[in-house]
């Protein structure tokens, strides 16, 4: 199995998944690389969907909009979240985890910075909001 082309896992088949939500800020570079392989040593016997695969998901996301991560989210029993390097939410990513745990599925904070994954919970989280500048930048039509 190729795991990192890309960094990406694109295996079809597998019984268990996982969804790695995180920032768009963070695709493409060593802390997801890192996230990544934290996640797979936590969970061998899962395979990652990752968001982050452009030639996937692009088409999809041009057409649906945010609905596509919906359908991916569905499709996982765990939930494992990457937050900005600040420990905020994003909003994207607040929605996936927030959809997962409604439906009764775990979810997980990865930290590539501070080295953990714990689990964690949606309770109390306000994810930044349309005035944040990040916000702006990679926001999603809904």
């Amino acid at each position: 199995m190729k795991i990192y082309e890309k960094y990406l896992i694109t295996e079809e088949g597998a019984e268990k998944y996982i969804y790695f939500g995180h920032p768009r800020l963070y695709y493409n570079t060593n802390e997801e690389i890192k996230a990544i392989k934290m996640i797979m040593k936590k969970w061998p016997n899962h395979l990652i969907i990752n968001p982050n695969q452009k030639q996937r998901f692009d088409r999809q996301v041009k057409k649906m909009g945010f609905k596509i991560f919906n359908i991916l989210v569905d499709k996982c029993e765990i939930g494992v979240f990457m937050l900005m390097e600040d420990g905020r939410w994003g909003g994207g990513i607040y929605k996936e985890a927030y959809r997962m745990e409604s439906h009764g599925k775990s979810i997980f904070e990865v930290n590539p910075w501070k080295n953990y994954i714990k689990k964690t919970t949606t309770k109390g989280i306000t994810p930044i909001g349309p005035d944040d500048p990040y916000y702006k930048k990679f926001t999603y039509d809904e």
